[in-house]
């Protein structure tokens, strides 16, 4: 009774690999795993899915890039996943690797404090044991846990007739500030009309003081009822800033 998928996945790998059948891999398993309950009660079964990457991001082909698939390839078919399950409150967490992954291109998936599952690049060494000689990226994820938090149905709300209104702001903060916390500062501002938050841009270099960086950030307002005025999108907006300066020390620029 195999307590993780991730040996046989890797397995897998190896075997495409060695048979040169493709270097280029996007493969799955789907199967219950027996987990320890604790004194002498019998293993809880728990379904798992774990899936791996490896190779280049886009098939081969004459204008295709030859560039190889990242950790952010993987985080974007995460993302993908949860969005379609209805999970709008997952975090990444860094400091919660597993031993068979690289422990700085690795993190945890929660959502409201549950673990959901791992992602990240595989660890050399663990590669090396299984003669595996290019990277691979693999996700594993507790079915049953993502099942106990998982979104609420869809439901319809009509399209706005109103055109929507976009504000750019550029903000200064501290190197370690992470994504997570300046868009979940951003939406948690209570700001009126927020149809969307985005962070499109980050910068380093010339200008910038030393452990600072710039981030830009994009905010759609939209009413379904009427069309926003300056004044009103002025207001809403300036009172995300205020939340970024008074959560995270942000400065705009």
């Amino acid at each position: 009774m195999r307590t993780t998928l991730v040996p046989s996945v890797l397995q897998n790998v190896a075997q495409n690999l060695a048979r040169r059948s493709t270097g280029d891999l996007r493969l799955f398993e789907l199967r219950p795993v027996f987990l320890p309950d604790g004194g002498d009660d019998l293993p809880r079964e728990v379904p798992h899915l774990v899936f791996a990457l490896s190779g280049r991001r886009s098939p081969l082909g004459w204008a295709q890039s030859s560039e190889p698939v990242d950790f952010f390839d993987l985080k974007g078919v995460v993302e993908e996943l949860m969005e379609q399950l209805r999970l709008d409150s997952v975090e990444y967490s860094p400091d919660q690797g597993e031993s068979f992954l690289h422990p700085g291109k690795s993190c945890a998936l929660t959502c409201n404090q549950v673990v959901l599952g791992l992602l990240g690049e595989v660890h050399p060494q663990i590669l090396k044991e299984f003669e595996i000689e290019q990277p691979v990226y693999i996700c594993d994820l507790d079915i049953s846990a993502i099942a106990d938090v998982a979104g609420k149905p869809v439901v319809f709300e009509e399209l706005s007739r109103f055109p929507g209104v976009d504000r750019d702001s550029a903000l200064l903060v501290d190197e370690e500030i992470e994504a997570r916390r300046i868009l979940d500062s951003a939406r948690n501002a209570r700001a009126r009309d927020v149809e969307e938050v985005v962070l499109f841009d980050v910068y380093r270099g010339k200008g910038i003081p030393e452990g600072k960086k710039s981030i830009a950030i994009r905010v759609r307002y939209r009413r379904a009822d009427k069309t926003l005025t300056d004044e009103e999108v002025a207001k809403s907006h300036s009172r995300i800033i205020k939340a970024l300066e008074n959560d995270l020390g942000a400065e705009i620029r």
